[in-house]
């Protein structure tokens, strides 16, 4: 009993990471090792910030400067996947 007391001490911090983040039990997470540390993320979030870096200044290149542009263009490739 004795242990498992101690055990509890010692993982309660973790617990409490868990629950600010809302990860439960298997929920899956990313380690970063940056810097000399270590950095826990959410993986959907961690993957929502990859693609918002890898995107950047995409829709730019692409001639795409208001929402308007997008729904074009998106009715455009859909037009042309539906007449394959």
């Amino acid at each position: 009993m004795r242990h498992l007391n101690r055990l509890k001490r010692l993982f309660r911090p973790l617990l409490d990471i868990r629950k600010k983040m809302s990860i439960d039990t298997g929920s899956r997470i990313s380690l970063i090792y940056e810097n000399d540390r270590i950095i826990i993320m959410n993986s959907a979030v961690h993957a929502m910030e990859k693609i918002s870096l890898a995107m950047e200044g995409e829709a730019e290149k692409a001639g795409l400067s208001t929402q308007e542009d997008v729904i074009a263009l998106c009715r455009e490739i859909r037009a042309e996947v539906e007449g394959l």
